[in-house]
């Protein structure tokens, strides 16, 4: 695909990662070991309990009381099963790699390495300790700010699966290594990023019913900007891949977010980490508007922590 200035661009998934420093592995195993206390207490809670009632299998060890009582018998309490898949978006637009601080002092990562290391030690520790009970998907969502052709008015978003361990995948330090680019290239050089947001819903919600065979599926989407889309008329595609300054293009909005989520999310449990920047309490109104009432607003000091907090009130409801 070449356009009339020559750029040569290509879809490529490597160009959605890189290596990742040093100190994000050592913040994932420093919650990964969060997650695992959690589970493990999670798992001592739930484990079946037995005890005594006067119906039942009978209990030989409490024969010799049936002449002063009736509870010679015994009951046991079973415990569901998950039947639930954890999917996570994943934002990886430019404004991702903005610096952010971890409960840790020692670790000063970027919003997108605090993202990649949650979702990482959550891999990791539902194998461990749960032997992969919880399903899991990572999705990221990209744009590139590219027109390719007339197969899409207007840039393209990209959705990339990354991670999934209904594919036996463990390799959880992949996640580590995202990236904030698209999946493409231009004159091989990773693209870079803008956030499509719920633009991929009809996309996502299609794969999912081909592919999600759980009872239940929470989507947990992780974000920090607002919708950058540019549609364009399609008798307008091919004056604009030649000059995209000279053609009217329609933006997306918070709006179109909004609708997007009502129509699609409807009756599927959903959760969006939003990071603020630090902005106001009228602009928190504002993101639970356009993304429903369980959007949690959180400001780079305590992304990480509310993130964590937040995923592990998602393990007690669903697990």
């Amino acid at each position: 695909m070449v356009r009339e200035n020559s750029n040569k661009l290509r879809f490529d998934k490597e160009a959605l990662f890189k290596k990742h420093k040093p100190p994000v592995k050592s913040y994932r195993e420093e919650l990964f070991r969060k997650f695992t206390r959690n589970m493990t207490a999670l798992l001592e809670s739930r484990e079946p309990k037995r005890y005594q009632s006067n119906r039942g299998l009978l209990d030989p060890r409490k024969l010799y009381r049936h002449q002063m009582d009736d509870s010679v018998f015994y009951k046991k309490t079973s415990v569901p099963k998950s039947d639930t898949t954890f999917l996570f978006l994943i934002d990886t637009s430019g404004s991702m790699s903005g610096y952010t601080r971890t409960e840790y002092e020692d670790y000063n990562l970027d919003r997108i390495e605090i993202a990649n290391a949650i979702v990482s030690a959550f891999a990791k520790a539902n194998k461990v300790v749960l032997n992969n009970k919880i399903k899991m998907e990572v999705f990221t969502k990209s744009e590139a700010g590219e027109v390719f052709n007339s197969f899409v008015k207007g840039y393209v978003p990209v959705l990339s699966r990354v991670f999934s361990n209904v594919k036996n995948d463990t390799d959880w330090d992949k996640i580590l290594d995202l990236e904030t680019s698209a999946p493409i290239t231009i004159n091989e050089r990773a693209s870079g990023s803008y956030t499509p947001e719920f633009l991929l819903l009809p996309a996502l919600l299609e794969w999912c019913r081909k592919n999600i065979t759980t009872k239940n599926m929470v989507i947990i989407n992780l974000t920090d900007g607002e919708v950058v889309h540019n549609f364009i008329p399609k008798e307008s595609l091919e004056s604009y891949i030649k000059d995209g300054y000279g053609v009217t293009t329609y933006r997306a909005h918070n709006e179109d977010t909004k609708a997007l989520r009502i129509k699609y999310l409807r009756g599927i449990p959903n959760l969006t980490m939003y990071l603020d920047g630090g902005r106001s309490d009228h602009h928190a109104e504002q993101i639970k508007d356009i993304y429903g009432t369980n959007a949690v607003t959180v400001s780079d000091d305590n992304f990480d922590v509310e993130f964590f907090k937040t995923i592990n009130q998602l393990i007690n409801e669903y697990a």
